[in-house]
């Protein structure tokens, strides 16, 4: 949040040899976190000061106010200027341990404040891999103080290795914000470190989430979880070479601290063969690592199972559900430039999840009768994945309620914790596609209907809750339509999307929605590790970023429906002349948005131009697959056909640019204030047609492109013509290059 929020922050230091927070020390307590060294209206004792942008405000010690003591610290932000902020800044040193950060505040006026804890080495030259706090590098929760009374907020902390912390409490807004008796302790949670039990014949490693047995003469290594009290197999671990089984020949412990356990472990086949997984086990953590060369390529791992529901994670488009009854293939070819895959097992109780780090792999996932049953991965080189056993109690829910477009019905689930779920619905017929589509919803907290909230954004959904009251959306090449799922009093409610707008053909089919979760959030308790937030803590930013839809770089400029509203209200007010500057300012950002979004336009047709072309080239090259591309060249062909429709009305952005000038020119004009409003209106009605006219276009383009490549995927994992896989991986990865960089008015 340091860039993001930017927030006028206090950075509160632990220096080294005196504010070490190590498991055991006796009192804990942040040096001067009480702030009784100092003198009032000046900074606390170990404390400096470093001004950035234009944030104005004071920090300073208060003799006024205090929760314990004499003295606290108040922060009094007096303005904010675009993006700035002012804080302190200090190191800490933080050692392996359970902690709790806490404090104490008062807030004048009632306000939210940001109470924030940093993995400091994100901003250096040597940035890990693997960071601190979730592998975020952050640890953040939004408090709510008021005057009346001292408020107390805690963040629970793991830390499983050394690292410089930066701890920051501030504000995002103009107020007054006193802190007292900060401190961070040592939780008291009880933690098991790595333990093992080892004899001649069995091996057992296990921490506090999970457990892996070991025995020679057993076909696999078991990877088992901790759930309410039990003891339940996720998956077996096995090797074989063609229908040759191996079993575990011998096994050896190459290291054994209570933080991490390494094991090298031996399997045997029939003839003498063998090969080797080292397998890593890391305190208080849900996954192991493994790392093998396959044999080169002689041997393959399969981790068997019984999994209910199938999950294809996809940060780019939306995530794809398999449900084992409902297919006609036994088995399925994972795309390995997904990086994730996630299984669904326990009856809603646990969540498997695998992750791997090349490309190179070959993984494929098997059903029998109605489970999926195993995932095989090979490689012909020493490659790393990971498997992870998350368990709780209603992780995930095939709804057994029968939804309709019409009322929301309240779920038989509640979340197990706070993290970013989702809804998935099956589209028979998606968004401007004929086709069949999984379609995802965040689940987000419904406001009461007497609330002033007056807009809601849903993260990375390109949606927008319009009016709270009613649950009302909006989503560009979309439109109008009531949102699907929401919580409201502890319970979850759910209905199938009725669209009625620019995708009002769409169709919901009747299987089972599911409600499941990929990623953490702010909220969610320390030790949990959802499946998105292994992948940033695993793999590489570089990998990351491929698998996500990023936020463009030009996403910064305001809207036409947001700027023409405020010009016509100056223009109402008769304020033309004085805020004249002011007109010109906005309006010319404004252009800048209907030019960056006119860009992104042209992006999208030039691509499908491109992809029109490959696809030509691959009916003389290979005419046995004109079947399959001639289904693409038919979805590819509603981008063109949406283009010619919309041109008319989205004009250009040297014209948009005309009329914009012609609003400028009103505001010296010698006509009447209201003849200037009414000519304003008619020029912002234009306007605001253009940009619509655009957003739909875009919204529309993105929905072709994600329907595209679900359509693809799906013909990918259940393809086994080798042109076939390879027009197929190549149409995949040319979805997610044009998904990659995404603008807000993309919509859904």
């Amino acid at each position: 949040m340091k860039a993001m929020v930017l927030i006028f922050a206090l950075t509160l230091a632990l220096v080294a040899g005196n504010a070490v927070m190590a498991q055991g020390n006796a009192d804990g307590l942040v040096k001067n976190g009480g702030f009784e060294e100092g003198e009032q209206g000046a900074l606390p004792v170990g404390c400096g000061i470093d001004k950035e942008g234009g944030a104005a405000g004071t920090v300073a010690i208060d003799n006024t106010q205090s929760h314990s003591g004499k003295q606290s610290i108040l922060i009094h932000m007096t303005s904010v200027s675009g993006f700035s902020y002012l804080h302190p800044c200090l190191n800490a040193t933080l050692k392996p341990g359970s902690y709790i950060f806490r404090v104490w505040a008062k807030m004048e006026p009632e306000q939210s404040f940001h109470m924030q804890i940093y993995d400091s080495r994100q901003w250096s030259d040597k940035k890990p891999v693997t960071l601190q706090l979730k592998g975020k590098g952050v640890l953040s929760k939004e408090c709510r103080a008021n005057s009346k009374e001292w408020s107390k907020f805690e963040i629970e902390v793991d830390v499983t290795e050394e690292f410089s912390a930066s701890i920051q409490i501030g504000l995002t807004k103009p107020g007054k914000l006193w802190l007292d008796d900060i401190e961070i302790v040592p939780s008291g949670r009880a933690t098991t470190a790595v333990g093992i039990k080892q004899s001649e014949q069995n091996l057992e490693i296990q921490n506090s989430k999970i457990v892996l047995n070991i025995a020679k003469g057993n076909p696999g290594v078991v990877l088992s979880y901790k759930s309410e009290g039990r003891l339940c197999s996720a998956v077996s671990l096995n090797a074989f070479q063609q229908d040759n089984a191996a079993s575990v020949s011998s096994f050896k412990v190459v290291k054994n601290t209570p933080e991490l356990a390494v094991v090298e472990v031996v399997y045997s086949f029939v003839g003498g063969q063998t090969v080797t997984v080292t397998y890593s086990v890391k305190n208080g953590f849900e996954y192991i690592e493994a790392e093998s060369d396959f044999a080169q390529g002689k041997a393959v791992i399969s981790a068997t199972m019984k999994s209910e529901v199938l999950v294809l994670p996809d940060f780019l488009a939306d995530s794809m559900v398999f449900y084992p009854e409902s297919l006609s293939t036994e088995s399925m070819s994972i795309p390995v430039d997904n990086h994730l895959l996630v299984n669904l097992l326990d009856n809603g109780n646990a969540m498997l999840t695998l992750l791997w780090d090349s490309t190179q792999m070959s993984i494929t996932e098997t059903k029998k009768s109605n489970l999926f049953d195993s995932v095989t991965l090979s490689a012909n080189a020493k490659t790393r994945f990971w498997i992870g056993a998350l368990a709780a109690n209603g992780i995930w829910y095939k709804a057994a309620e029968k939804l309709n477009t019409g009322s929301f019905t309240v779920m038989n689930w509640t979340p197990p914790f706070q993290a970013e779920w989702k809804l998935t619905t099956f589209l028979t017929k998606g968004f401007h596609t004929d086709r069949s589509t999984c379609e995802s919803w965040t689940f987000a907290q419904r406001v009461p209907k007497e609330s002033n909230v007056s807009w809601i954004k849903m993260e990375n959904e390109g949606i927008g809750i319009t009016k709270p009251s009613a649950w009302q959306a909006w989503a560009s090449g979309v439109g109008v339509f009531i949102y699907p799922c929401y919580f409201e009093g502890g319970k979850a409610f759910a209905k199938k999307p009725l669209i009625d707008g620019p995708a009002k053909n769409s169709v919901v089919g009747d299987s089972p929605c599911l409600i499941y979760g990929l990623n953490g959030n702010t909220e969610t308790p320390s030790g949990i590790t959802m499946p998105k937030n292994m992948l940033k803590r695993t793999l590489s930013k570089e990998i990351n970023n491929h698998l996500e839809a990023m936020d463009s770089p030009k996403n910064k400029y305001p809207t036409t429906c947001s700027i023409t509203a405020k010009v016509e209200k100056i223009f109402y007010r008769s304020e033309s002349v004085k805020e004249g500057n002011q007109i010109k300012s906005d309006l010319g950002w404004m252009n800048m948005f209907v030019l960056t979004v006119r860009e992104r336009i042209e992006e999208y047709v030039a691509w499908q131009q491109k992809m029109q072309k490959m696809l030509e080239e691959q009916k003389l090259i290979n005419p046995q697959l004109n079947p399959l591309l001639n289904e693409l060249e038919k979805e590819l062909a509603q981008i063109a056909l949406a283009y010619a429709k919309a041109k008319d009305n989205m004009k250009t952005p040297p014209y948009c640019a005309t009329l914009t000038e012609k609003v400028i020119e009103l505001i010296d004009s010698k006509l009447s204030d209201e003849e200037k409003e009414e000519q304003c209106k008619a020029l912002g009605r234009q306007i605001r047609t253009i940009g619509a006219s655009q957003d739909s276009f875009l919204g529309t383009s993105r929905s072709i492109v994600k329907a595209c490549r679900q359509y693809a995927t799906m013909k990918l994992m259940t393809s086994s013509n080798a042109a076939e896989i390879e027009l197929l991986n190549r149409f995949r990865l040319e979805t997610g290059l044009i998904l990659n960089n995404r603008l807000t008015m993309e919509g859904k």
